[in-house]
C-alpha cells in the first residue's frame, strides 16, 4: 500500500468528511475532516509528549455521552434516509484532557450520509451548540472521535471505498507480531499490513522521526490483542492506524450492502475499535 498520511487518504478523520453521492459535507464549526495535516501547534503535545500519548493507557469513559448520542441521532434522522447506527457511550474512551470529560456532539447529514463528532467538554452542551466553536471547547485535543454512515451508488462502489489501496512495488519484510500472526512490513514506506479474523489492518507512520520500531511493534501487538477480544459489527472490514507524535489516528470501516459505516479516533485505536464494536441499529429512527 502506498505511503500516505492517514488524514490525506481517509474519508473520515477527526470530524468526518462525507464524499460521494455528489456531495461533500463538513461538520459545523470547521472541524471538518479530510484534514490534510493535523496542525501540531493546536495540540498540547510536543514530540516527546506525543510519544507519551502513544503509550498512554486508555482513558476513562466520558460521562453524559448516551444522551448526546441519542440527541445527535434524532437530529440527523430529520435529514438522512440511511438506516442509522449508533455506539454506546460506555465504549468511548478519551485520554486525559485536563478536566474535559463530558461528551458533547456536532452533526452533519444529507439524504445519503450522516456523521456525528464527539467533543470532550467540561460540561454537556446541546448538539451543534455555537459554544462548541468557542474556547475552551476548540482545538483538536478535545476531538474524541466520530461515527458515520454513507450510502454509495452500488455495492461495487461501496466495496471500492474500503479496498481502493495498492501495495508498494518493493517486496515486504515479515514482521512477527505474535507467534500466530505475521504482517507484511515495508520499512522504507513505514507501512505494516496484516489480516485478522477477516479484517485488513494497516499501520503507517514508522517513517516518522518521532516513532521508533519498538513503539510500532508494541502498538501492533496491542492491536492484535484488542481485536482478538473484540466482536466487530461485520465479518469483513478495514482498520487503518496512522501512528504519529500526537496519537494513533484510527479509522474503522465496514460495509453492509451499499452502505459503509465508520468510526474514528484521533488519539487511541481502542476508542475507534470499541466504538465500532458497540455500534447497533437504531430501530426507532429508521425510515
Amino acid at each position: 500500500m502506498k505511503k500516505r498520511a492517514l488524514s490525506g487518504i481517509l474519508l473520515v478523520m477527526g470530524a468526518v468528511i462525507l464524499a460521494g453521492c455528489g456531495s461533500v459535507a463538513t461538520v459545523p464549526g470547521g472541524r471538518a475532516a479530510g484534514r490534510q495535516n493535523l496542525p501540531q501547534s493546536r495540540l498540547p503535545f510536543d514530540s516527546a509528549g506525543g510519544i507519551r500519548s502513544i503509550r498512554r493507557k486508555r482513558g476513562k469513559p466520558a460521562s453524559s455521552g448516551q444522551a448526546a448520542i441519542a440527541d445527535a441521532l434524532a437530529i440527523v434522522a430529520r435529514t438522512t434516509t440511511i438506516p442509522l447506527w449508533g455506539p454506546q457511550a460506555s465504549a468511548i474512551h478519551a485520554p486525559d484532557l485536563h478536566g474535559h470529560h463530558v461528551l458533547s456532539a456536532e452533526t452533519v447529514s444529507t439524504r445519503n450520509q450522516y456523521a456525528v463528532s464527539f467533543i470532550a467538554t467540561v460540561k454537556p452542551y446541546p448538539v451543534n451548540s455555537p459554544l462548541l466553536k468557542l474556547p475552551p471547547n476548540t482545538g483538536l485535543a478535545q476531538l474524541v472521535g466520530d461515527f458515520s454512515g454513507q450510502r454509495y451508488r452500488s455495492v461495487v462502489a461501496a466495496q471500492g471505498a474500503l479496498t481502493d489501496v495498492n501495495p508498494p512495488a518493493s517486496p515486504p519484510h515479515r514482521m512477527e507480531i505474535t507467534p500466530t500472526i505475521q504482517a507484511d512490513e515495508w520499512t522504507q514506506e513505514g507501512l505494516v499490513v496484516w489480516h485478522q479474523d477477516g479484517w485488513l489492518v494497516e499501520m503507517n507512520g514508522l517513517a516518522a522521526s518521532s516513532v521508533t520500531q519498538v513503539i510500532y511493534e508494541q502498538i501492533a501487538q496491542k492491536m492484535v490483542h484488542r481485536l482478538s477480544h473484540t466482536a466487530l459489527p461485520a465479518k469483513h472490514g478495514i482498520i487503518i492506524v496512522d501512528v504519529a507524535g500526537d496519537g494513533e489516528h484510527t479509522l474503522v470501516s465496514w460495509r453492509l450492502g451499499r452502505l459503509v459505516y465508520r468510526t474514528s479516533s484521533g488519539f487511541l485505536p481502542s476508542t475507534a475499535i470499541g466504538m465500532a464494536a458497540s455500534m447497533r441499529p437504531i430501530p426507532a429512527l429508521h425510515r
